[in-house]
């Protein structure tokens, strides 16, 4: 999932577009046993570092490329390297915060949810 909002972020720009995904993952990622940390960093990790590596994005590297009097999209190589190295490290970064909740549901950032709880919070009228 953090490839799609990666590949968003590096090849057309989209980050503010990714925020209505958050309520769409978090209560997934809380339904699978994890807690509401790892939904919100599928998406915003996933969306930030292919925006800080930019491989294509007209915004960040178009523009910024024409200001500075170099080629249109030049160094795409190293872009592209960049984003490998920092797509790696972003779901390495995840993916072990979300096994470590999926073990021990305590140590999630905001406590443990479970779905008693979840039920609890929308007074039984839950689909699990």
């Amino acid at each position: 999932m953090m490839l799609f909002f990666a590949a968003g972020g590096s090849l057309i720009g989209m980050f503010e577009e990714t925020l209505p995904y958050i309520a769409i993952l978090v209560p997934l990622c809380v339904a699978l046993g994890f807690d509401t940390m790892t939904g919100a960093a599928i998406v915003l990790v996933g969306a930030s570092v292919s925006f800080t590596s930019a491989i294509m994005n007209p915004f960040t590297i178009g523009i910024a490329q024409g200001i500075a009097e170099l080629p249109p999209f030049s160094g795409i190589g190293f872009c592209i390297g960049v984003f490998v190295v920092m797509y790696g490290v972003a779901v390495i970064f995840v993916y072990r915060h979300a096994m470590k909740v999926k073990k021990n549901p305590d140590l999630g950032i905001y406590g443990s949810y479970n779905r008693e709880n979840v039920r609890d919070m929308f007074g039984g009228k839950c689909g699990f």
